[in-house]
């Protein structure tokens, strides 16, 4: 997030599996810098509020525990994933913002190169630019503007990031 960091500010929007307590809310927060969307634990009742980043003017970064899963999968919609079309329907809900999750979620069926490039298509087949970050873990980084998404990119690029490490749709 800090060197997407000049483009915004940033929300984080956390998916806490469980009790949290406080003191480790706190420490959470201090490690990733940008302000807690809530601290509400994630359960299927209130799913829509935890996720909702509407009301904020940043960018967001979803913290899935496990990362993005595809609607197909039998887990798509549980505290540890986020679903792609969870994340596509925020990304359109916040037009000129960028949407960001960590994704280490993976399809054994499928390799890993085509499970990312089948992200992306469905994304874009939603009208969602992406592209996917591979750092120590992955990360989804999507807009409704391309031109955003290139954005980002490029400040990844001017940090010194190789470019192998950025997947684009092909």
């Amino acid at each position: 997030m800090e060197i997407l960091a000049p483009i915004n500010e940033w929300v984080v929007v956390p998916m806490f599996e469980g009790q949290w307590a406080d003191e480790d809310i706190r420490n959470y927060q201090r490690i990733l810098g940008p302000p807690l969307s809530n601290s509400t634990v994630l359960t299927a009742a209130n799913r829509a509020f935890v996720l909702s980043t509407e009301s904020f003017g940043a960018h967001a970064f979803f913290d899935p525990t496990t990362g993005v899963s595809l609607p197909s999968a039998v887990n798509a919609r549980t505290p540890k994933h986020i679903c792609l079309t969870e994340l596509a329907d925020e990304a359109l809900r916040r037009s000129g913002r960028l949407t960001v999750s960590y994704d280490l979620s993976r399809n054994r069926s499928l390799l890993l190169q085509d499970e990312r490039e089948s992200k992306l298509r469905q994304l874009a087949d939603a009208g969602v630019a992406g592209i996917v970050y591979v750092a120590q873990a992955p990360y989804l980084i999507v807009s409704p503007e391309h031109q955003l998404v290139l954005q980002a990119s490029d400040c990844l690029l001017a940090a010194g990031i190789p470019e192998d490490r950025i997947h684009r749709l092909r």
